[in-house]
Formats: C-alpha cells, structure tokens, sequence
C-alpha cells in the first residue's frame, strides 16, 4: 500500500480505502476493526434499526461499521478532503441508503466557524490565524436530531468537544442518547484551554454517568486512555468485560 491507496477491509463485510494520505484509513489496514476494545462496546449495543450519529467522522470507519449492524447513520465531516473519502467508502459499500453525511461542523452555534482544513485527522475548529483556515457551515446536535432517540453518538472533534455537547444539551437533558463515546486528549486543553473535567461536568450536570470498557475494570481506565464512554445515570447497562 506504500505510494498508493489500496481496499482493505473493515469488519465482516465493509471494504475501505486505505491511504498514507489519510491516517485514519491506514488504521484499517493494521487493525480490524480499529479501536478494538471500543468496538467490543458497541458490538454489544448496536441493533438492526438503531440511529447512530457519527460527529467527525472523518473517513467513515465507524459510519461504515454502524452501517453494518444495521444502524441509519447521520455522519458529520466539515473537512472537504475528509468528506471525499467518507463519501467514496459510503460508495464502495453502497451504503448511501443508510448513511446520511452533514458537510458541517458541529458546535454550540449556528452559522460559521473558523476551521483548520486539510489536516487529515487533525482538520479542526480552531481560533488560531492561518493561511489554512477557512469559514466553514456550523449546526448544533439538538438542531440536526431533534427529537429523536440516538442509540449512540461518537465525538471525535480534535479538542472541540465541550461545544458539540453544549449544542446537544436538549438531547442530553432529556436522556436521548443511550451511549456516548467521546475522545479527551491533550487537544482540548491544546486548542482551547478545557480539560477532561470541563467535558465530564457538562455530562455529569446532564445525568450521565462514565462506563468502563477496560479489561481491568474501573471506572475510567488508565489516564491515558483516549475514548471514553457515557450512559445515562439510570441506564443498566454495564460493559461486557467478560467479551475481553
């Protein structure tokens, strides 16, 4: 695959493409399906019919395997080269029917937002001056989903993530969304100065509750750990430690 794209596959029966271009897709091509542990996760969860919502999706790995079992996906990716990718994997596995992809960021606000495009995965909203960023379309989760009940919802938005709950603090309150997994890494404290705890207080305030998926158990793992998983503080659910 050196030098050029190639198909590799991603799950049970999704093909994607894999190319040094995109590192997300390069993943795929090492690891399937990527991010293992949180794929046991969902595996578990997901069900023929679910609504999945897939915020920074970028090349469409997990709109692709939420396709697979059976979700309608709403698929958001404001990163024109990104969208290119996601939209030719949707293609490849004719999943048009079932993926529907936003070309905006999600945020707490409406109109535009700055944005730091053609970083690949690290395509971002972003405050900082550069020949780089562009003013691109931005929506918020309550505005795109309304009312309607999201089995799960996965936030990757490279430190942006306290504004894309902020814009979903309807659906939040109202316990809309089953599960949530969400990344906390040094971006956000990088980009905009929050830390995991700025994020967890939104969901906590919210009645959400964290959830292990580490093998050792423990409410949120090691402190390195990148994503992280929520549920609703009455939901029963419990993670399936025994599928390790």
């Amino acid at each position: 695959m050196f030098g050029k794209s190639t198909l590799v596959p991603l799950g049970s029966s999704s093909t994607v493409v894999a190319s040094l271009n995109h590192a997300n897709s390069v993943l795929a091509a090492y690891s399937n399906p990527p991010d293992y542990w949180e794929w046991q996760v969902w595996s578990s969860v997901l069900k023929p019919g679910d609504f999945f919502v897939d915020v920074g999706a970028n090349v469409g790995l997990y709109s692709l395997l939420a396709a697979e079992a059976g979700c309608r996906v709403l698929a958001f990716e404001p990163d024109d080269d990104n969208r290119s990718e996601l939209m030719r994997n949707i293609a490849i596995n004719q999943r048009e029917d079932v993926v529907t992809v936003v070309p905006k960021a999600v945020s707490d606000q409406y109109d535009s937002v700055a944005f730091l495009a053609g970083r690949d995965a690290l395509a971002r909203i972003t405050s900082v001056r550069s020949e780089d960023v562009v003013h691109i379309p931005c929506t918020t989760l309550d505005a795109e989903i309304g009312n309607q009940q999201v089995a799960g919802l996965k936030i990757d938005v490279e430190g942006a993530e306290a504004s894309v709950l902020q814009g979903a603090l309807g659906l939040l309150k109202s316990q809309a969304i089953d599960l949530i997994q969400i990344e906390c890494n040094q971006m956000s404290q990088m980009n905009f100065g929050l830390s995991r705890d700025d994020t967890s207080a939104i969901l906590t305030s919210c009645g959400y509750k964290p959830l292990s998926f580490t093998p050792e158990g423990g409410d949120w793992g090691p402190e390195g750990q990148v994503n992280h998983f929520w549920v609703p503080s009455a939901s029963p659910f419990n993670s399936p430690r025994n599928s390790y």
